[in-house]
């Protein structure tokens, strides 16, 4: 898991429940040969019900997630989560606003952007009003909270406040709104 994301290298307990279709052959084999079996069958993984819990994080989910010729994921999840702003630091989006963004990994997570064009913007802040690009990068991780927030509707989840929004995974790519979050390699 720890390839797939940083967040998944920390400890945590899950309950998922979950049908798998397309697994006509019970036979063991490598995971590989499995996945392109499922995926040749048009199979899916429908998620009924999970719950991940990683210190005061807590989330659910459920949807169906598919593989694509080429081994990579596709499909959606309906998430819930209860302290996403801790979630903030771990994906790096802080961290990178803070640093300057390199333009691979702002490639990663907001497809499109130009690094220089977010350079000139906060340059062109503290030519404005001396500090005011410095503060905007100190106070990343609240706007950038507050913006992932804007992207689902409030909830409550276990008598905590919460965000439900759509997890997209498409050819592989995990999409929390337009962010990409995560890329998962080939299953086979």
């Amino acid at each position: 898991l720890q390839e797939v994301h940083p967040l998944l290298t920390q400890p945590f307990n899950a309950d998922i429940h979950a049908r798998l279709n397309g697994l006509k052959d019970f036979s063991p084999k490598p995971w590989p040969d499995r996945f392109r079996e499922i995926q040749a069958a048009g199979g899916s993984v429908e998620i009924q019900q999970s719950r991940i819990e990683q210190g005061d994080v807590l989330s659910v989910a459920a949807g169906t997630l598919r593989l694509n010729a080429q081994g990579r994921i596709e499909g959606e999840l309906q998430m819930t989560v209860a302290g996403l702003e801790r979630v903030i630091p771990a994906l790096g989006i802080d961290k990178m606003l803070e640093d300057g963004v390199p333009q691979a990994t702002l490639d990663r997570v907001a497809p499109g952007v130009k690094s220089q064009d977010l350079s000139n913007l906060f340059g062109a802040l503290d030519r404005a009003i001396p500090g005011l690009g410095k503060v905007i990068k100190q106070n990343a991780n609240a706007g950038i909270s507050a913006g992932i927030n804007s992207l689902g509707t409030e909830a409550t989840l276990e008598g905590k406040k919460a965000r439900s929004f759509p997890l997209r995974f498409a050819d592989g790519a995990v999409f929390l709104g337009p962010l990409k979050v995560a890329q998962i390699p080939p299953l086979f």
